[in-house]
């Protein structure tokens, strides 16, 4: 009889062993939760927060400082201050010190009344200024209207990216 409890207990070792390795390495299972994006950009990447709306579910950042991201918001949503921008549900691009290019889901108004997708963003060496690329054209904003974290309405983003 002692035999088999020993065995009992050997065998809810071992199991609990191997769920916490399970547990332990499987990355959205972690119970650390991820540092607040808006809090890295300006640390990591010299980019102002007020660049993302506030509706941020998860995003994936290169650990070296440069290469592939991507930002998942709760929902589509649009932002009316300091200007309009429409961002659709997941936010990607390449991402740099001072820049991001090759941007997807992030939509600007044109003079006739369309969104087009903001392609670029580039911040002046003195951090000054920022310089927004998209339809072929660039627009340059003063980078301190960006230090606030915009809110998020809802927005019509989900449509203007399956029309690009």
């Amino acid at each position: 009889m002692a035999s088999s409890y020993s065995f009992g207990i050997s065998a809810t070792l071992a199991v609990l062993y191997l769920f916490s390795l399970v547990f332990l390495s499987v990355p959205h299972l972690s119970l650390c939760q991820q540092p607040d994006i808006h809090d890295l950009l300006p640390r990591m990447f010299g980019l102002p927060p007020g660049l993302i709306p506030n509706n941020v579910d998860s995003y994936h950042i290169p650990d070296t400082g440069a290469g592939p991201f991507s930002i998942q918001l709760s929902r589509p949503c649009s932002v009316r201050d300091p200007f309009p921008v429409e961002y659709a549900p997941e936010i990607r691009g390449i991402i740099r010190y001072h820049a991001v290019s090759g941007l997807m889901g992030v939509f600007v108004p044109i003079p006739n009344g369309d969104f087009v997708r903001l392609t670029d963003i580039n911040v002046s060496d003195d951090g000054e200024r920022i310089v927004f690329y998209a339809w072929g054209t660039s627009q340059t904003l003063p980078a301190q209207i960006f230090q606030q974290v915009p809110a998020c309405e809802d927005g019509e983003a989900a449509a203007l990216q399956s029309a690009v």
